[in-house]
């Protein structure tokens, strides 16, 4: 018989939340085959799992709205089951989920410990404290050639730089960023992906501007990715691109990209502070690795 469970799964936040949660929400729907799933959280990001769910909704969204006010019984015709990460589990929407009577199952979405990844922490939702896989986004049979081959140019290794972070004290100084992509551009295709309140480098190598889920499919042709601890960071690491994570005020050991290549240098300002000379080493070092690899 078919499952006829209903799913609602919380998860507000930006590119880099949704990212270290896609395990948690792949074994929510491992272990609910069947069920109908609806997701609530930001949905510039959600289109990227639309195929892990079944429905994609803002969170603030008409439907959801009303219980932001007061429990909502006709709410139980739309989900039974609730997967929530907010920060305060007192939260009224969460009190109001349960009293409008779905089971809820509360995680805070941020925690302190220094020693557990911020990913684990999350897959824990059960309560159990499980090590969560690696964060992984399919994007389907989309041919890499599509993306990569052009007549008469000869394929050169494809590296995208991505410069911006949501705190000014998380960007590695935008110089070293120009001057490492000065270097690697005489052997390297260089591209910079921009978002609204990043700096082009159109001088430099290429300029991408796009939406989230093109900049996916653009990110997974890449043989090497260059970022701050940002979201976009995270997403590369996600679709399995060779990734170099720059960090300075946040701990690695806990917001890091998992398998990604960190560097962690704190600066005077707290900005990421490794020398262009180290990050150069650990490109070489990892396209070196992967030539090698491609042609074993």
């Amino acid at each position: 018989m078919p499952d006829s469970k209903r799913i609602l799964i919380v998860r507000p936040g930006a590119l880099g939340d949704l990212v270290l949660t896609l395990p948690a929400i792949m074994r929510i729907r491992s272990e609910n085959p069947s069920a109908r799933i609806t997701i609530a959280g930001n949905v510039e990001f959600l289109p990227l799992i639309r195929d892990t769910v079944n429905t994609i909704t803002s969170f603030e969204s008409p439907v959801l709205r009303p219980l932001f006010l007061a429990p909502d019984r006709s709410f139980r015709d739309s989900a039974s089951l609730a997967y929530v990460w907010l920060r305060n589990p007192e939260d009224v929407f969460v009190q109001n989920l349960r009293q409008s009577g779905l089971e809820v199952k509360f995680a805070p979405s941020f925690q302190t410990m220094e020693s557990v990844h911020q990913s684990d922490f999350l897959y824990g939702i059960h309560g159990d404290s499980l090590p969560a896989p690696e964060p992984r986004l399919a994007l389907g049979q989309l041919s890499r050639n599509r993306f990569v081959e052009k007549a008469g140019l000869p394929k050169r290794p494809r590296i995208a730089v991505h410069a911006g972070a949501g705190s000014p004290r998380k960007r590695w100084p935008i110089e070293r960023f120009m001057q490492l992509a000065r270097v690697l551009g005489s052997e390297n295709d260089i591209y910079w992906i921009v978002g609204p309140a990043d700096t082009a480098q159109e001088s430099l190598g290429h300029v991408v501007h796009t939406d989230i889920v093109k900049l996916a499919y653009f990110l997974e042709t890449m043989d090497l990715f260059i970022g701050n601890d940002s979201g976009v960071t995270h997403l590369a690491r996600a679709l399995d691109v060779t990734t170099v994570a720059l960090f300075g005020p946040t701990n690695p050991e806990v917001w890091s990209p998992r398998g990604a290549h960190v560097l962690h240098a704190r600066g005077p300002d707290d900005r990421p502070d490794s020398q262009v000379k180290d990050v150069l080493d650990l490109v070489s070092g990892l396209l070196s690795m992967k030539a090698h690899d491609t042609h074993c």
